[in-house]
C-alpha cells in the first residue's frame, strides 16, 4: 500500500496521522493503535514522513483542510459546503 493510500483509507476511517516536531508519527484518536496498525505504520514510516512533509506547504504552512476534521474538531471546506447547503434548503422552506 502507497503511502498517500494509506493516509486516505486512514482518514476515511476517521483517524489521522500527523508528524510531531521530531518527525514521529502520531495516531489521532490514539485508541486506535492497534498492534496490526502500529505494525504497518512502522513498515511504511518512511515513506509516510516523506509524504506528511511535502503535504506541509512551501511557507512551512500545512494546507487549510490538514489542520480540520478529522484531525481536529475545526470544520473543512467540504464540511463548511454542505452546512451552507443545508442553510439554504432550510431557508427555502421558511425555516429559520
Amino acid at each position: 500500500m502507497q503511502a498517500q493510500q494509506m493516509l486516505k483509507s486512514m482518514t476515511t476511517a476517521g483517524m489521522a496521522l500527523s508528524l510531531s516536531l521530531n518527525n514521529n508519527l502520531k495516531v489521532t484518536p490514539a485508541k486506535s493503535l492497534n498492534g496490526e496498525l502500529r505494525s504497518t505504520l512502522s513498515m511504511y514510516k518512511p515513506a509516510l514522513v516523506n509524504c506528511l512533509q511535502r503535504q506541509v506547504g512551501n511557507g512551512g504552512e500545512p494546507p487549510p483542510d490538514r489542520c480540520c476534521w478529522p484531525t481536529s474538531f475545526a470544520m473543512n471546506g467540504e464540511k463548511i459546503d454542505l452546512f451552507n447547503r443545508r442553510g439554504d434548503r432550510l431557508g427555502a422552506q421558511g425555516k429559520p
